[in-house]
């Protein structure tokens, strides 16, 4: 291997003869010319910052003299300004392409043990990580509640052994209802809801998992044993339907269900067990005469490992009752579930059924690769390789993920679409590097070519991975854990990609090349192929042409017709303004169920609460804590934060039990009996009553000593718009506010009361989901337009990017609200994924124009199109192909992936390769970028090859010859 500087590259002995060409090449880019220098008919506007230059390869340089130059004719330099930046930013870039020439350099030389390392590494990492760190985590809570925010510090202090608080029970929902007839308050009704508790009741082990209940119980009247709490239609009857059979007519059942207490004396909350009731005067105690629903409730004990195995029973057993009642005749009736453990298991169920489709993605994207590389010539045919660039994929997703199971980063639900992603975007690189081996000299040995393979494209790649790798690293920054956890299972997978690409997939490309020599068969390469099965109208040296590149050259004909051109800027500058229009139209939406199977009955569970229950899941608890509860201002402070947090509009009755009320109605009825007696001893009498001690036990809480420490008491937010994100920020924010507020927490920042519900989560992801991806917007195009600046040497590359990818994320947001789809965790993290995966359409053709050493812009945009063009085509169809099969996922989610990636390479591949070349060809600036020696070189025998002769200006090439008349 020839030794190489980190600024320039070169083979051989050529090196320290062109040492000062080099040098003074960079010193100065130079047009020799006198009075011809604004001749229309030069080829090329010449102005002082541009210096027109022309490389090719296919001509025979003339020997170098010093006569050749004409010391006395003037020259145009490039701004000394300009020609410095475009050096520094060389200097930066050089050595970053070095180090890639010189890793695939040792790849090529050493393919076997590339391929080998690769495999080994891809399988050990993902080993490893399964069983040390792997992590799965589908709570929903966690994974959309952002860092930091008040709901989580309030949440981890409820859930802590500091609050005192037992764990809140875990939930086990039914709702039995007529399918919206309205009749469920009657004989039949009733027998329904007993029908579908007795058949969770009688599950196997729920008395087993029941006595393990160490707060929120009842007690079996007969034994005194404890078992689960239920909150249920069946209630009025002690839970025993013998009782209720006793007598069924009409009146006697909407005369029991109309007390306002149970048997037991508890008070009862309508809202609790009634869906969408209503009385006969429509007061709120008045006699029930009609509902909708009959909602149920089941507090199991909190720990998972006892009642996790009993809900999956419950849940099977209840859906087989539902399957029967649909099935007699005259049935109305339905019974819906939802238990603590259905979102974690319909999440697994989803993963499962979705992983079939990794297995058609897969095989889409190898039959499509196949086609791409094959050659009629079964010995140039190069199919294998083309599945080469898939598993090549495969195992830098395999390496990302393993790398991520070390280190602990969760799996979650979001997790699973990136693999789509990747074997859609990862192949880019792989139809770049050969787009560019192909059309290296085939007479070159194979390490030669390989090394001006990555001096041609190298920097491309290089920078179009930079700015992928910052957009998932600026999305790791986000204060929403999903979608940090999945932009940090992105970027080391795009950079794995990356680097097993310039080496695994450049070594594949050397063992392939070894076959062809050997004449081996494409694909069957264990078989010889003789020369009658070879067409005879291939010759052996020239690389055969494919699709894309026969369609760019067409196309590009079409495309830089001037008219064309015009029309294009005219028409993507109307479609920009249109998407402007529809971007600031678009709402805030999101749902749990779109990351379950759409025939999940949690969503169906779901959908009936909102159709025919009145109950709400919105019921924050109010906390007080650390407080003197025994001083009656704070006591009165207390009532007057409860009286202003009901007052919201969103709630329209005060709580069914609040403590403090009951405290004082119960002193007051025993006034002057307890007038002497501290507070602690009034409470005292309080909770021995086995009314209010059922009611509140799990409420109140007491130290050692019997001090109140914290309580809280429940409040029904019913009038909360649920469908209304808008809405649910503006809750989040009033109640905030109202407690901040309050005198006992002024100046405060830890709150000493607070109120919290799960629903608080998601609101606080909707709170700073629209600021969080307009600062990741922001900061996506401020990186990438830095990208640009210092990574691709000229100042104007800025001035192309940064506009272009401004336009392409206004044109996605209006793209996304047109198909309907709201601006949510998907919108999120699509708008993060697409700073770096359209960009990369912009960088490659920006690059490629630079670097393209045609004399015009219209011939600069022609030979960038014509080969790097072609190269993206393949790429965008690729990218199309890899998200096809999430159009079949189970969960909407991942098909709102899919249609966010339909817009995103609709307009990536658009901008990239119509709007942008109809850009460059106008306004584009007339330079050579390099980064090789030889290219230098070329171009200065090439300017030494320029004449006068007769006052006309020629140029004379092999392959073309220009004039001036």
């Amino acid at each position: 291997m020839s030794s190489k500087s980190s600024d320039s590259y070169t083979h051989g002995d050529e090196e320290n003869s062109v040492a000062q060409e080099n040098i003074e090449d960079n010193e100065l880019e130079t047009f020799t010319n006198e009075d011809d220098s604004t001749d229309p008919s030069i080829p090329g506007e010449i102005t002082e910052d541009r210096g027109l230059e022309m490389s090719t390869d296919n001509e025979t340089p003339p020997t170098s003299s010093s006569e050749d130059q004409d010391d006395d004719e003037p020259v145009f330099k490039v701004p000394r300004w300009s020609q410095k930046w475009t050096e520094t930013v060389k200097s930066i870039m050089a050595p970053l392409v070095f180090v890639v020439r010189i890793v695939a350099h040792l790849a090529a030389c050493n393919p076997k043990i590339a391929v080998g390392t690769v495999i080994f590494l891809s399988f050990a990492l993902p080993g490893i990580g399964l069983v040390t760190n792997f992590r799965l985590l589908v709570d929903e809570g966690v994974l959309w509640t952002p860092i930091g925010c008040p709901s989580l510090k309030h949440y981890d202090w409820l859930v802590s052994d500091e609050s005192g608080f037992p764990l809140a029970p875990r939930y086990f929902f039914m709702l039995v209802h007529d399918q919206g007839k309205g009749r469920v308050v009657n004989q039949e009704g009733i027998r329904r809801a007993f029908q579908a508790l007795n058949t969770v009741i009688e599950t196997p082990t729920y008395d087993t998992v029941c006595a393990q209940t160490e707060a929120y119980f009842d007690v079996i009247p007969e034994t005194g044993a404890r078992t689960c709490n239920i909150a249920a239609v069946t209630d009025f009857w002690s839970g025993n339907q013998t009782l209720f059979e006793q007598n069924t007519t009409q009146a006697s059942i909407l005369e029991k269900v109309s007390v306002l207490r149970y048997p037991s004396m508890k008070p009862v909350d309508r809202n609790t067990i009634f869906g969408q009731w209503e009385t006969e005067d429509g007061s709120e105690e008045g006699k029930i005469v009609r509902a909708r629903s009959f909602p149920m409730r089941i507090d199991l004990p909190s720990s998972p490992t006892a009642t996790v195995e009993f809900e999956e029973a419950a849940i099977k057993r209840l859906r087989r009752l539902n399957r029967e009642w649909a099935r007699e005749d005259d049935n109305d009736f339905r019974v819906e579930i939802f238990a603590q453990s259905s979102f974690p298991a319909e999440f697994e169920r989803a993963i499962i059924v979705d992983m079939p489709l990794l297995g058609v993605v897969f095989t889409i994207m190898t039959i499509f690769c196949c086609i791409v590389f094959y050659r009629r010539d079964p010995i140039k045919s190069q199919s294998m390789l083309g599945c080469g660039a898939v598993i090549c994929i495969f195992l830098s997703i395999l390496s990302g993920y393993g790398l991520m199971f070390i280190v602990g980063v969760p799996f979650t639900s979001l997790t699973p679409m990136l693999p789509f992603i990747m074997f859609g975007i990862g192949l880019d690189d792989a139809f770049i590097i050969m787009g560019s081996y192909t059309a290296q000299d085939p007479k070159k040995d194979i390490i030669t070519r390989i090394d001006d393979t990555i001096d041609d494209i190298g920097a491309s790649i290089l920078v179009t991975t930079m700015t992928s790798t910052v957009a998932f690293g600026l999305g790791c920054s986000s204060s929403i854990p999903c979608v940090k956890w999945l932009c940090l299972y992105a970027f080391p997978v795009i950079l794995i990609d990356f680097l097993y690409q310039i080496t695994f997939f450049i070594a594949l490309i050397v063992l392939d090349d070894r076959r062809a020599k050997a004449g081996r068969r494409d694909i069957f390469w264990w078989r010889f192929v003789d020369d009658a099965d070879r067409p005879e109208d291939q010759d052996d040296d020239e690389p055969s042409q494919n699709f894309a590149v026969k369609f760019m050259r067409a196309y590009v004909d079409f495309l830089l017709d001037p008219i064309i051109r015009v029309l294009v800027i005219i028409l993507f500058g109307f479609v920009a303004v249109m998407m402007a229009f529809s971007t600031m139209r678009l709402t805030q939406a999101f749902k749990f169920t779109d990351v379950i199977p759409s025939d999940s009955y949690v969503t169906r569970f779901l959908d009936r609460s909102d159709e025919y229950s009145k109950s709400t899941f919105v019921r924050p608890n109010i906390v007080f804590r650390d407080l003197d509860f025994g001083d009656p201002q704070v006591r009165e402070g207390i009532h007057k934060y409860v009286d202003e947090f009901v007052a919201m509009n969103e709630i329209s009755e005060k709580p069914a039990f609040f403590w403090l009320r009951d405290f004082d109605f119960f002193i007051n009825a025993t006034s002057p009996v307890l007038d002497g007696y501290s507070f602690q001893k009034q409470l005292e009498f309080f909770m021995s009553n086995p009314i209010f001690n059922q009611i509140y036990t799990n409420d109140i809480v007491l130290d050692n000593d019997g001090m109140m420490t914290a309580s809280r008491t429940t409040v029904v937010m019913d009038r909360v718009n649920l469908d209304r994100v808008v809405s649910q920020i503006r809750t989040l924010n009033e109640q905030l506010e109202i407690a901040k507020s309050q005198p006992l927490n002024s100046g405060l920042e830890d709150l000493k009361m607070f109120a919290l519900d799960e629903n608080y989560f998601i609101w606080e992801f909707y709170s700073v989901v629209v600021s969080e991806l307009t600062q990741s917007s922001v900061l996506g195009v401020i990186a990438v337009t830095l990208i640009a600046l210092l990574f691709i040497p000229h100042w104007t590359a800025p001035l192309f990017v940064a506009p272009i990818v401004m336009v392409l994320y206004i044109d996605l947001l209006g793209f996304l609200q047109i198909v309907g789809m709201h601006v949510n965790s998907v919108t999120y993290i699509s708008m993060v994924m697409s700073i770096g995966l359209m960009v990369d359409y912009i960088m490659h053709v920006v690059i490629k124009y630079y670097e393209s050493p045609q004399l015009t812009r219209e011939d600069k945009v022609r030979n960038t199109l014509e080969t790097m063009g072609a190269s993206i085509l393949v790429g965008g169809l690729s990218t199309m192909l890899g998200i096809v099969p999430l159009f079949f996922s189970a969960s909407e989610i991942f098909f709102n992936v899919f249609i966010v990636f339909v817009g995103l390479v609709l307009f990536g591949v658009t901008h990239g390769l119509v709007l942008l070349p109809a850009i460059l060809s106008l306004f584009g600036p007339l330079v050579h970028i390099h980064y090789a020696r030889e290219e230098p070189k070329k171009r200065r025998r090439q300017r030494k090859n320029l004449n006068r002769k007769d006052g006309k200006l020629a140029f004379n090439s092999t392959s073309s010859t220009r004039s001036t008349s």
